[in-house]
């Protein structure tokens, strides 16, 4: 077992690598609405400030990695 109990590993070096050991399951999905969908889409085509990334890309975060949508207008 990982440290905590936890029972997979990752290797941090390999932060854009993903474990084939484990099935994507339906809590990795990000759902977004159509209207912040379109929200989104048009603030990046009129230049505004979309921010849509994962935190700690190269940190071990277990396998469902966070991730942040922010957007300014």
């Amino acid at each position: 077992m990982g440290d905590g109990g936890y029972p997979y590993s990752e290797d941090s070096s390999l932060g854009k690598q993903y474990m084939n050991t484990r099935c994507p399951a339906w809590c990795d999905r990000i759902l977004m609405s159509p209207s912040a969908t379109d929200l989104g889409l048009k603030l990046e085509n009129e230049e505004k400030s979309v921010v849509y990334d994962n935190i700690g890309p190269n940190v071990c975060m277990g396998d469902h990695k966070k991730f942040r949508f922010k957007y300014n207008t």
